[in-house]
């Protein structure tokens, strides 16, 4: 299963990703947890596809964050199509989970992740009488 938060409201989004984990721990309780930082971590990608592929030991499902997938956006055409793979491969997995956070909407590359199976959901700023 794939989750894709985006929008510009960092916190409703933040929010949103806590919640998200937190049930997913209460309903399935051991997991095998990874969260990486795209932006903070040069080298999320191969640690990205190293947690994915690995077999879990001690628990029957994997979740994964990637937060900041700006990053992952303007990856070169071939990185696309190889990051695009692996996350399509998991689409409808239900053994793991991958969740992805991102401030913009992803370009032409990725916009797979604004179509069904993909759960998505947009925070927008909020303004005026939303706010």
């Amino acid at each position: 299963m794939v989750i894709f938060l985006y929008g510009k409201d960092a916190y409703r989004r933040r929010e949103k990703l806590k919640d998200i984990t937190g049930e997913y721990a209460r309903k399935r309780g051991v997991t095998d947890f990874r969260e990486i930082d795209c932006e903070e971590n040069e080298n999320f990608l191969v640690e990205t596809v190293e947690f994915l592929r690995q077999a879990s030991m001690f628990a029957d499902s994997k979740f994964l964050v990637l937060k900041n997938a700006d990053e992952i956006f303007g990856l070169e055409a071939g990185q696309v199509k190889e990051v695009k793979e692996i996350i399509k491969s998991f689409l409808e997995n239900d053994n793991i989970f991958t969740l992805i956070t991102s401030e913009d909407k992803p370009n032409k590359g990725f916009d797979f992740l604004l179509k069904k199976p993909v759960v998505f959901q947009e925070f927008q700023e909020l303004n005026g009488e939303e706010l």
